[in-house]
């Protein structure tokens, strides 16, 4: 693989993980999350916010990230090329991964059409992935643009970031760090 198509999935990955911590934190505070997964329709499905795994989550999210900026990578000259390329892979990623998301996840196409939650269920986490796609995709144009290092560093800096608190909410969820009362 090539220098600049590294360059580019690590890019992704960064702003990918950065747009799914804001947008998630955004979330939690905004749209009632720990209320909403802990009713019975999304319970028996959702992990709760104070569950060890979720906490966890953010910080594996620079796999996922790596996972996306390697799916875009065709796309690549497209995307950063032309003049609205980053509009075009905002409408990509809300396309392929929100509302027409293979798996019956509320929100998504399928999971309209399969599951038996209630059209309330659908909507409420719309907010949260149009954040996440404007964010990924202007943290990608930003990356990808950057003419200073420093640009680069800070994004690297906020995984690093993310990555220990993500550890961190991990280890007091499981008990084995100690959280003051």
């Amino acid at each position: 693989m090539k220098k600049d198509s590294i360059g580019f999935v690590w890019n992704a990955a960064l702003a990918h993980t950065i747009a799914y911590f804001i947008a998630g934190i955004f979330a939690v505070t905004f749209l009632g999350y720990r209320e909403r997964f802990a009713e019975e329709a999304l319970a028996t499905f959702m992990r709760q916010v104070d569950d060890p795994m979720t906490a966890l989550g953010p910080g594996l999210q620079i796999l996922r990230g790596l996972v996306v900026g390697a799916v875009l990578l065709p796309f690549r000259k497209r995307i950063t090329g032309e003049k609205h390329g980053y509009a075009a892979l905002a409408l990509l990623v809300a396309g392929l991964s929100g509302f027409s998301a293979l798996g019956p996840a509320p929100g998504s196409f399928e999971g309209f059409v399969y599951t038996t939650l209630s059209l309330l269920y659908h909507v409420f986490g719309l907010p949260e992935l149009v954040l996440y796609v404007l964010l990924f995709a202007l943290v990608c144009k930003l990356l990808v643009e950057a003419k200073k290092k420093a640009v680069k560093a800070a994004a690297v800096a906020a995984v690093v970031l993310i990555s220990l608190l993500s550890l961190l909410g991990y280890l007091a969820a499981t008990g084995v760090l100690a959280v003051p009362a």
